[in-house]
C-alpha cells in the first residue's frame, strides 16, 4: 500500500508541475533572490541590480521605483540615482511573486575646498578617504600615498607628510563599486556626459586649456586657481577626474 500511495503523491506532484507555467517550474524548489536589498548611492550613480534563481542570473519580468525623482530603474534593472532621498525599487520575478531593493541616495563630496588644504579635515568629512593602504613617496621627498587596494588605487590621494596637504588627488573607479563615485571636483563627477562636466567646470570657473586625444581616451584640460585639472573621457563619459597643484 505504501508503494501505492507514493506512486500517487508523485503523479499528483509531476501534474501539479506540469500545469504551472514553464517559468515557474523552472523555479520551483530554487531561492529566487536579488542580489542586493539595500543599496546606498550617490546622485548621479548607477547600479546593475540583479535577480537570481539558484544562484544562476536571469531576466526578471519588470522593474518598477517607487520614487522616481530619487531613483528610476530601466528594463534591464539599471537604478539610476537622481537625487537625495529614498526610493524601493520592486522587481517582477515573474514566479507569481515581487522583490524589493531599498534605495538610498546621498549628495556627492564636492572636495575642491579641501585640495591643498590638510587631508586630516578632508578625512573627518568623509572617512573613507582613510585607508589602511599608505606608503611613502620611494624617492624620499616626503610624500604619503592613500589608496583602496580593493579597487585598484583609486580614489588616490598624496600628501605632504610634514604639512598633512594634499597634493594629488585622482578619482575614478571600475564601475563595479557606488563608493568610488561619491566625490567630485569642482563639479566634475564621474559617469558625465563630456557636455555635462564641461557645463560643471565652466560653472565654476575653470579655465580650458586644451585636450589632448590618445585613440579612444580623451584628456581635457583646465586650470583653476593655478591648480591643474585633467578629465579623462572615454566613449563620451567621464571615466577619471585628476587635480594636482
Amino acid at each position: 500500500m505504501k508503494g501505492k500511495y507514493r506512486i500517487a503523491f508523485l503523479t499528483l506532484m509531476l501534474g501539479l508541475l506540469l500545469c504551472l507555467p514553464s517559468r515557474q517550474a523552472f523555479a520551483v524548489g530554487k531561492a529566487v533572490y536579488l542580489e542586493s536589498t539595500s543599496v546606498t548611492m550617490y546622485a548621479g550613480g548607477t547600479k546593475q541590480l540583479k535577480m537570481y534563481v539558484g544562484g544562476a542570473s536571469v531576466s526578471a519580468s519588470g522593474w518598477s521605483s517607487s520614487n522616481k525623482k530619487v531613483a528610476t530603474v530601466s528594463k534591464k534593472g539599471v537604478v539610476a540615482a537622481k537625487k537625495t532621498g529614498k526610493a524601493t525599487i520592486t522587481c517582477k520575478t515573474g514566479f507569481g511573486f515581487n522583490l524589493s531593493c531599498k534605495i538610498t541616495v546621498k549628495k556627492k563630496l564636492e572636495i575642491s575646498g579641501y585640495l591643498n588644504k590638510s587631508y586630516k579635515k578632508l578625512v573627518k568629512k568623509a572617512p573613507e578617504a582613510k585607508y589602511q593602504n599608505a606608503y611613502m613617496d620611494p624617492a624620499g621627498v616626503g610624500n604619503v600615498y592613500v589608496f583602496q587596494t580593493s579597487h585598484g588605487i583609486e580614489p588616490f590621494f598624496r600628501y605632504d607628510k610634514k604639512t598633512k596637504k594634499i597634493s594629488f588627488v585622482q578619482i575614478s573607479s571600475t564601475g563595479k563599486d557606488e563608493r568610488q563615485n561619491r566625490f567630485t571636483i569642482y563639479g566634475a563627477s564621474l559617469g558625465m556626459t563630456t557636455k555635462q562636466v564641461k557645463a560643471a567646470l565652466k560653472a565654476k570657473k575653470c579655465k580650458y586649456t586644451g585636450k589632448q586625444v590618445y585613440s579612444s581616451l580623451t584628456h581635457l584640460n583646465y586650470i583653476k586657481s593655478s591648480h591643474k585639472i585633467t578629465i579623462f573621457i572615454e566613449k563620451g563619459k567621464v571615466t577619471a577626474v585628476q587635480w594636482s597643484r
